[in-house]
């Protein structure tokens, strides 16, 4: 016979060596299956937001010159792969409840590669903008569903945080974007960016091979989600909501001022700094560098000060990094400014994907995701387009960045007055 087992203080027998292994193998599969998730939404916003929606700015100029764009042609690209990215913001909402994740996220990042890829092939501009169209469609389902599942995975006190590493794929996206596009214009050939455009769409091929094996090893994306048999009201129901309303209208604030300063800043820096391409570009890639720890730091932050502070907090520092560039032109005031909008970028989709997930059924969440979305998008097309206005009207990025600060208090003055339903989060 063989020895039983000595009894706790308790007076309960001891757990037997087998039954403490198949408790500590439970855990450790719990554990690597959140992370499975967790780095395999990840991957999936690298490819998506990173290559897919940030890669392509530094082809542009190339492209132009290919194929003898206009100015007007090149921000339609531009409107077209927004505008594509919008669409499917919205209606992803609707289809991740009738398929399995994982089916939709590697169909829209194989769509994504397939675009992109398509793209090198353009010989003229109706291709390149169906092309890009198509990429920012594809690029918009994948976000919505991935950030979905990570918000509906994880326990509320840890919410913000997981969200938050999941957009991180998106800083560490648009360094790989950036490498690759450099790597190939760097051999100097005029077919150069028609190379950048392949390339891209390998990067994004070997994002969805990764993103599937792990997103297959969580468990999560590969079943029925919670919302296949919710009613088609109930999912709706998101968009007759108050508090989702008062959240978007305040993102439009944060959207005007982040495209105003993402889109304009560099060139500031030349015409109105006195510095020269190669510093400006350096301060620029500071925004790149400090975006990697804006998801996660601002995720982290929701956890632990609340959803609504937190929030109010990132429009407060968005407004800060503009002014600083308006109130002085010292070299360590504009890096400073470049960091601290870096660290901001990404905070009010890690703390809003939160929220929705905090507040919200599980069935309405990624429906209130592709609304705000949506508007916060909307609010990047006019403020693109009021910001490129007012600066040829004045002949200065000075107002410019002056009304987008402006905007971003506004934005947090409108967040303070937020009303969560009542019972669900204490501030």
């Amino acid at each position: 016979m063989g020895r039983p087992p000595v009894a706790d203080r308790a007076g309960e027998p001891a757990p037997s060596p087998t039954n403490v292994w198949l408790r500590a193998r439970t855990l450790f599969t719990m554990h690597w299956m959140e992370g499975a998730l967790l780095l395999g939404a990840a991957v999936v916003i690298l490819g998506a937001l990173g290559i897919g929606r940030f890669g392509y700015p530094a082809i542009l100029p190339f492209m132009r010159q290919g194929l003898a764009l206009t100015n007007t042609q090149m921000g339609l690209l531009t409107t077209g792969n927004l505008s594509g990215y919008l669409l499917t913001s919205v209606v992803a909402g609707f289809f991740v409840a009738h398929v399995r994740p994982l089916s939709l996220v590697t169909l829209c990042l194989l769509t994504l590669a397939a675009a992109l890829a398509l793209t090198g092939w353009a010989a003229g501009f109706p291709w390149a903008f169906a092309m890009q169209t198509v990429a920012g469609a594809a690029s918009g389902g994948c976000v919505v569903v991935a950030l979905g599942l990570v918000s509906s995975s994880f326990s509320r006190g840890a919410r913000g945080l997981a969200t938050g590493l999941a957009i991180s794929g998106a800083g560490v996206g648009l360094i790989v974007s950036s490498v690759l596009v450099s790597l190939v214009q760097a051999e100097g050939q005029s077919s150069a960016w028609r190379q950048s455009w392949f390339s891209l769409g390998a990067a994004v091929v070997a994002a969805t091979a990764v993103s599937a094996f792990l997103l297959a090893a969580s468990g999560v994306a590969d079943g029925a989600t919670a919302t296949v048999e919710a009613p088609a009201e109930n999912r709706s129901a998101a968009y007759r909501s108050t508090f989702v309303w008062h959240i978007a209208f305040a993102s439009t604030f944060f959207a005007f001022a982040y495209v105003s300063y993402s889109t304009f800043y560099v060139e500031f820096l030349l015409r109105e700094t006195g510095l020269d391409q190669n510093t400006a570009s350096h301060l620029w890639s500071m925004v790149g560098v400090s975006s990697l720890l804006s998801g996660v730091a601002w995720g982290w932050l929701s956890d632990v000060w609340g959803r609504k502070p937190s929030l109010g907090l990132a429009f407060l520092a968005l407004g800060t990094a503009i002014g600083m560039a308006v109130l002085s032109h010292a070299f360590v005031v504009l890096l400073l400014s470049a960091a601290l909008f870096g660290i901001t970028v990404w905070s009010t989709l890690a703390i809003i994907v939160a929220i929705y997930a905090d507040q919200l059924p599980p069935q309405q969440a990624p429906a209130a995701i592709g609304l705000t979305m949506l508007v916060f998008g909307l609010g990047q097309v006019g403020g693109s387009f009021l910001a490129g206005r007012l600066a040829d009207l004045t002949g200065s990025f000075r107002a410019v960045f002056t009304i987008a600060s402006v905007a971003a208090f506004i934005g947090m003055a409108i967040v303070l007055l937020l009303q969560l339903p009542r019972g669900r989060e204490a501030d």
